[in-house]
């Protein structure tokens, strides 16, 4: 399918997919960290994704991106569409049995992102590595989606995350979803 009538996610996860495999051993080296930070060769793979012509980016939006792309490249999974990331969050509290995972989605759902504080991404770091050593796979698109309104006055991810990790988690659970495929 011609780029020009895709969306310009749609394309940048594509090209995402797309990237060589030193490219994207590149930016897994720089999951958990900014843009500033990271090493040339991500940097360069990461600017290969952007279809520049659909989209201005402001210093903050490039992390936001930049963060995807270094999360999407450490992660093994194939992306399991229509969950949301408090689900995914939930599934691999189930799958660590542990009570104190409550705390760090506390801390991730209170990060910030800007070009001058790493705390999202570093939370973000935390989670994809733990769901990946469950096999628990994350639908892309939608965090994608979370990711680049993060940050907004009314919290609305933040709040959809906690919904479904408190409340509409425990649905899934119940109704025997929580297979990590």
């Amino acid at each position: 399918m011609n780029e020009e009538k895709r969306d310009w996610k749609q394309v940048f996860l594509e090209r995402l997919e797309n990237l060589t495999s030193g490219e994207k051993a590149a930016l897994k080296r720089c999951i958990g960290l900014q843009l500033k930070d990271s090493r040339n060769e991500a940097i360069a793979a990461f600017y290969k994704t952007i279809p520049f012509n659909e989209i201005k980016m402001g210093r903050e939006f490039e992390e936001k991106l930049f963060l995807l792309a270094t999360l999407r490249a450490f992660h093994r999974y194939p992306e399991k569409k229509e969950i949301s990331f408090g689900t995914t969050l939930r599934l691999l509290k189930e799958a660590q049995g542990s009570k104190s995972f409550d705390k760090k989605f506390y801390a991730l759902i209170d990060s910030k992102i800007s070009p001058d504080d790493g705390e999202l991404a570093y939370r973000m770091a935390q989670i994809i590595r733990m769901s990946d050593s469950h096999g628990i796979k994350i639908f892309w698109r939608k965090l994608l989606d979370d990711l680049i309104v993060w940050g907004s006055e009314t919290k609305t991810v933040q709040r959809n995350w906690a919904r479904s990790y408190f409340v509409a988690g425990e649905d899934l659970i119940k109704k025997g979803e929580k297979k990590y495929e």
